[in-house]
């Protein structure tokens, strides 16, 4: 874990050493109190592999380390979000029915875990996102097709239709990126649909709501909104 100044000078960086095989970081946030949490997965000499979960503090010192060799607890999280409501950690990981969301405390006690309908992890730090005061989640279902999951804070799902999404010609971009102090959000969509585009901040904490249309009528659908966004 490495931590610069906003020139990429180093200002700390410590090292986690596992089992003395492959060890990787998947996932880190920085919490409210500018502690950090990390979650990985090490690989023991006999190919087995564990989750891990550390704390680190703003100075770089290690608080925490909770491993799933010394525990029946599951510490591997492709996604962590901090749920500022409640204070817990809580990861997208698995549990020992499959898939599932993990809470904890800022001590790494386990408080709950909630089983998903998902087949497979997340692939990605952001797959994993606090939405309406509940949970959105992407990876794949039973079949192998992309699946989005929206639950409760608790994590419990609150819709259990299944929807297939039929997107052809879908366009979002923006330019310049990176920008300071503006930038032109672009979007294009080829029929009429429910358009919502909001922004969030590095901790998934919704900063804004840009449009939310819930019909663009079809002789709009086809042409390039434009919309300034200004840090």
């Amino acid at each position: 874990v490495l931590k610069t100044d906003s020139n990429g000078d180093s200002l700390w960086c410590i090292t986690y050493d596992g089992f003395g095989q492959y060890d990787e970081g998947l996932s880190i946030i920085e919490s409210t109190s500018a502690e950090f949490y990390v979650s990985g997965l090490l690989d023991d000499l006999d190919r087995s592999i564990y989750g891990i979960l550390l704390k680190i503090s703003a100075e770089g010192e290690l608080l925490l380390e909770l491993n799933e060799s010394q525990s029946g607890n599951y510490y591997t999280f492709f996604s962590m979000v901090e749920s500022i409501t409640d204070n817990t950690i809580v990861g997208y990981g698995r549990d020992a029915d499959g898939r599932a969301l993990n809470f904890y405390n800022y001590n790494g006690e386990s408080i709950l875990d909630t089983p998903l309908p998902l087949a497979g992890r997340g692939i990605g730090d952001k797959c994993l996102q606090i939405v309406d005061n509940g949970f959105l989640l992407s990876g794949n279902n039973s079949s192998w097709h992309i699946a989005l999951v929206k639950t409760d804070n608790s994590g419990q799902v609150t819709s259990s239709d299944n929807h297939e999404l039929q997107i052809n010609n879908y366009e979002l971009n923006n330019y310049p990126n990176p920008f300071n102090p503006e930038t032109t959000i672009k979007f294009k969509i080829t029929y009429p649909t429910e358009v919502l585009l909001q922004i969030f901040n590095v901790k998934g904490q919704l900063i804004t709501t840009l449009l939310n249309r819930k019909s663009l009528k079809a002789y709009h659908a086809k042409k390039n909104h434009k919309i300034v966004l200004i840090k």
